[in-house]
């Protein structure tokens, strides 16, 4: 009879038994799942040859229809289990787009299964001692393969036993590989679509694009990160263009032990791209557990109808519109009324262009009754597309205190836009301010700790909080608040302003001073050099205020300045009648700071004035 033989595969450290499909490093079992070890016998079995993806997931599932994730999932573990000593490239190299090959060099033994099969000689008493330490020996070996085979079982039950839901996730900035920086663009405006499209899962908490993309290029590890975020799910990938195709691979990850729980590409042309990003977000949330409510159920799937030629525009507007800067809102601006121009029914370029006036607005970068009146067409527009849009219905509440004082009206709407997407987070940065500005701060606090939560590295929502904290008269924590936002951002504007009035009230001049000329370095506008021109009045140099008030009323007659802030300057000097004058003029500018007046600490002298309280209720806040 012939011998059967099995087969043990050795390379390097490694040992893979074919028959029991068990990798060994040295005397040592690795604990894999037991496809992972199927898939490295086929792999080593035809070593030096590519095996393709079809045939390597017909060898591994022969009788089952799994997804490519599965194979990618497997070949990940094998890599990292392979590392040990080396790294598993050296073992397993990666043909793209076709398949797999083992290229280390290779050692097979075979190994015999059963004993010869002539006739056994007549045992003597010396060959019955033999044979009962022979049975011994077999029963022995039984018992261990019996032990191997349950602990097989057991550990094939663990692996294919669901991963535990994902609660929390981290979007990270997809990689540009396409070689060409010009690309960035695409990547970080796909990392954005994907944020914007999982933050609609009520269950699921997103982490906010913002402190995202504070960890592009970052060397840290993922576990590190996920601490960092209190996340307990991460995903990464990557995007390459050529042409007009595109890829963009994906992978999820268990950020407390940095386990691989699905991974997947996909590829398209450039018209297909917001497609492609619609079944990334629809697969994350199929592998982190998510529960969809009816209405998330039939809103993931939906991809925006987009006209390719539109794509592009698109995604640039919002690349530039990511800068918070002039001269992006402006590109912004550009890029979106292009998109819009080649497929008038885009109704995510209608809301990028009202998204870029109200904070071209809001910036104080251009005049409130310029801006507004376009940002609510554009609003308007874009839901009349899509009513489902949360940004745009931010930007319509934004409009409608700014331009119309209707508070209740922008409450709906914010309150619209958080029911649409829970993780929105300007949605709730705003709705923080207007309950701040409303003085229901402890609304207000509970609000801003929720934008907080979703984008812990914001400079604007920390230092909205800052804010948040000093209207509601809590200096210390004000002022702590703000030096934290300091902290993440040195050069952030908005929080050296809050903070000088927060060291106002405290009584700290000097200090004051130097955060009012810090903000005014970093953002040279007319409200920023009015509040240092009170606190200079405030240090008693008068004469400096002068000046500074002088510089404010020179620019008024040749380009925008904020008459809210001029104020600032009239108040200190003890000019209420002129501090008046200046209030009306911001009135009749719509300046979108009138929406703090109940709670400007820098106002403080005018509130015993009837004229103010007038003013108050004009606003709409009483």
């Amino acid at each position: 009879m012939r011998r059967l033989e099995k087969v043990i595969y050795e390379f390097g450290p490694f040992r893979v038994d074919s028959a029991q499909h068990l990798l060994f490093r040295k005397d040592e079992v690795i604990s894999l799942a037991p496809k992972a070890v199927e898939t490295l016998v086929v792999l080593v079995e035809n070593h030096g040859r590519l095996v393709e993806k079809d045939e390597l997931m017909k060898a591994v599932w022969p009788d089952t229809f799994v997804e490519e994730a599965n194979l990618t999932v497997h070949i990940s573990a094998l890599r990292k289990a392979l590392q040990y000593e080396a790294n598993g490239d050296s073992y397993i190299e990666t043909v793209p787009r076709r398949g797999y090959r083992f290229v280390a060099p290779l050692l097979e033994r075979p190994e015999p299964t059963n004993a010869p099969s002539s006739p056994p000689p007549e045992p003597t008493r010396s060959g019955w001692r033999w044979l009962a330490i022979g049975l011994g020996l077999l029963i022995a070996s039984c018992v261990l393969v019996l032990a191997l085979l349950g602990w097989q079982i057991v550990r094939r039950h663990k692996t294919d036993a669901p991963a535990r839901q994902v609660r929390a996730l981290a979007v990270l900035p997809l990689k540009n590989l396409s070689g060409d920086p010009s690309q960035e663009y695409l990547a970080d405006g796909l990392t954005e679509a994907l944020v914007t499209d999982l933050a609609k899962v009520r269950s699921l908490r997103v982490i906010s694009r913002t402190t995202a993309m504070s960890y592009k290029n970052t060397n840290k590890k993922l576990p590190e990160i996920a601490r960092e975020l209190n996340v307990d799910g991460v995903m990464e990938g990557s995007v390459v263009r050529s042409g007009e195709r595109v890829r963009v691979t994906a992978q999820l990850i268990e950020a407390s032990s940095d386990t691989h729980l699905w991974a997947q590409q996909y590829e398209g042309t450039m018209p297909d791209v917001l497609e492609l990003q619609s079944r990334v977000a629809q697969a994350i949330t199929e592998q982190v557990g998510a529960k969809l409510t009816t209405q998330e159920q039939l809103k993931l799937p939906t991809v925006h109808l987009v006209k390719s030629e539109a794509v592009e525009e698109y995604l640039l507007g919002r690349y530039y519109w990511n800068k918070r800067t002039k001269a992006g809102f402006t590109k912004a601006v550009e890029y979106f009324e292009r998109a819009i121009e080649k497929d008038p029914q885009n109704s995510l370029a209608h809301a990028g262009l009202a998204d870029s006036y109200v904070l071209l607005a809001e910036y104080t970068l251009s005049p409130s009754k310029d801006a507004f009146p376009k940002a609510r067409a554009a609003a308007l527009k874009a839901l009349q597309l899509d009513e489902t849009l949360a940004e745009a219905h931010t930007s319509l509440a934004a409009v409608k205190l700014d331009s119309e004082w209707d508070w209740r009206g922008a409450e709906q709407e914010l309150l619209r836009a958080i029911d649409l997407n829970p993780n929105y987070v300007t949605a709730h940065q705003w709705y923080g301010e207007l309950l701040s500005q409303e003085s229901r701060h402890d609304e207000a606090i509970v609000e801003v700790n929720s934008a907080i939560e979703l984008d812990p590295l914001s400079p604007i929502v920390n230092s909205m909080a800052g804010r948040t904290f000093l209207f509601a008269g809590l200096n210390d924590r004000a002022i702590e608040q703000l030096q934290k936002t300091l902290e993440i951002d040195p050069d952030f504007s908005v929080a050296h302003y809050d903070l000088g009035k927060a060291y106002l009230r405290k009584g700290n001049v000097s200090d004051a001073i130097a955060e009012f000329k810090k903000a005014a370095t970093l953002l040279p506008l007319s409200e920023e050099k009015a509040a240092l021109g009170y606190a200079y009045t405030r240090a008693g140099r008068r004469a400096e205020a002068n000046r500074l008030l002088q510089t404010c009323l020179n620019q008024s007659s040749s380009g925008y300045v904020s008459w809210y802030g001029v104020t600032f300057i009239y108040v200190g000097l003890g000019e209420r009648d002129e501090a008046f004058e200046s209030l009306e003029k911001a009135y009749q500018q719509h300046d979108s700071r009138l929406r703090d007046i109940q709670q400007e600490p820098l106002f403080e002298n005018l509130r015993s004035d009837q004229r103010f309280s007038r003013l108050v209720h004009r606003v709409g806040l009483n």
